[in-house]
């Protein structure tokens, strides 16, 4: 798959929501995805483990931009400390 720098992806809201439905149901206290562009998905999964009563979300990113722009959403928001970005292939 050819390099998207340039190119950010976010789930709509019915994909959202269905990521969250999944990590709820599953209960599992952590989740490991690959790809962040605008961190939509991230946020949904984090919400579900904070409704599940803790973990974390480790997010992977090739671009350095992207990831860049990805370091910078941990803390911010509705669900600080839930998400973790790193960069390396996805």
């Amino acid at each position: 798959m050819p390099s998207t720098p340039d190119k950010l992806v976010a789930l709509d809201r019915d994909k959202a929501e269905f990521c969250y439905l999944i990590c709820r149901a599953r209960g599992s206290p952590g989740h490991r995805r690959a790809g962040t562009s605008f961190g939509v998905s991230t946020l949904y999964l984090a919400a579900a483990l904070r409704d599940n009563g803790g973990g974390v979300v480790i997010a992977t990113e090739y671009e350095p931009e992207k990831a860049r722009r990805a370091r910078q959403l941990p803390g911010r928001g509705p669900l600080p400390g839930l998400s973790t970005f790193a960069r390396a292939p996805a």
